[in-house]
């Protein structure tokens, strides 16, 4: 049993991390819960293939900064 409260996507990392790198394990993934839905092992790759929560946070910084740094650029240019 793996047990995560708040990031099924790392969990998820992990055990496919684990389960890949011991292709003899005599323990088989069968099913997960997430938010307390039952998943099937498929779905379990598809969160697994997800970007983690901090990379979601930078990538959205690096767009609203980006727009916020083009604006500034425009304004200023403009100005010239």
């Amino acid at each position: 049993m793996a047990l995560s409260q708040q990031d099924p996507v790392g969990l998820s990392k992990a055990i496919r991390k684990v389960f890949k790198g011991e292709p003899g394990m005599i323990f088989k993934f069968k099913v997960g819960i997430v938010e307390g839905k039952v998943v099937a092992l498929r779905d379990v790759e598809a969160i697994a293939s997800l970007p983690s929560k901090e990379e979601l946070i930078s990538k959205i910084m690096f767009l609203v900064l980006t727009r916020r740094h083009n604006a500034w650029a425009a304004v200023t240019m403009s100005g010239s």
